[in-house]
């Protein structure tokens, strides 16, 4: 699991909650972790080197890639749309990273599924499909690609890392811990998660979250592990 917080996202709701993140996919996995059977690595330096270099040296088959994401189009050109993942500088500020120069990362790397916890990771111009993080990543034959057609509550981020990763657990086909996850974002702000809980605008909000995470994959059924 791969978090960038930069510094220089001063305003308290560029903020994310990367620890309360963390803490959920490592719960999700303790058993199997306790048992010895699953490895969690999650590097404290939000560096796209040093993502680059634990893809490599770490081969996992599961990642999660969390952060702000954007994607940018300008409708006067025909250029299609691309999608950056923000990772932070030497410095701990922002460091956008383009879509092409993220998938060639994960060239000759063995990874099943990456989850991109991440808005607009899966948002794509209209009049090119192929555009955007989620697409150009699929494009490299990565096998599963899970991203956010928008913006998303970092709460609904948090409770959907989870959900997903404790169906993983069960042994459940990707696609399956997909609906999984999105089944546990669709109720309202509740509960001692949500801080906010009896607000009715971001109730209101939480609704539309599960239809946000998307699966890009041409055989859903394949393993994470042979």
């Amino acid at each position: 699991m791969f978090t960038s917080l930069p510094e220089d996202l001063a305003l308290e709701h560029a903020r994310l909650d990367v620890e309360a993140e963390q803490d959920a996919v490592q719960k999700a996995r303790a058993p199997w972790i306790a048992e010895g059977l699953v490895a969690l690595r999650m590097p404290n330096d939000g560096r796209f080197g040093t993502f680059t270099t634990a893809l490599h040296s770490f081969a996992p088959q599961l990642v999660f890639l969390s952060s702000h994401g954007r994607f940018h189009q300008d409708p006067l050109t025909s250029t299609p749309g691309q999608g950056e993942f923000v990772f932070e500088d030497c410095h701990g500020t922002s460091d956008p990273v383009p879509d092409t120069e993220i998938a060639a990362a994960f060239v000759g790397t063995p990874v099943q599924c990456l989850v991109l916890s991440t808005c607009e990771s899966g948002k794509a111009a209209s009049d090119a499909l192929n555009s955007g993080l989620a697409r150009r990543l699929s494009l490299r034959r990565l096998p599963h690609v899970v991203g956010m057609r928008k913006s998303v509550l970092d709460q609904a981020g948090i409770r959907f890392a989870h959900a997903f990763c404790d169906a993983l657990a069960r042994r459940e086909r990707v696609d399956l811990a997909l609906q999984a996850a999105r089944e546990d974002i669709t109720r309202p702000l509740a509960g001692d998660i949500w801080r906010d809980a009896q607000d009715p605008v971001l109730a209101g909000l939480s609704l539309g979250q599960w239809c946000l995470p998307m699966l890009l994959s041409a055989d859903p059924g394949r393993p994470l592990i042979d």
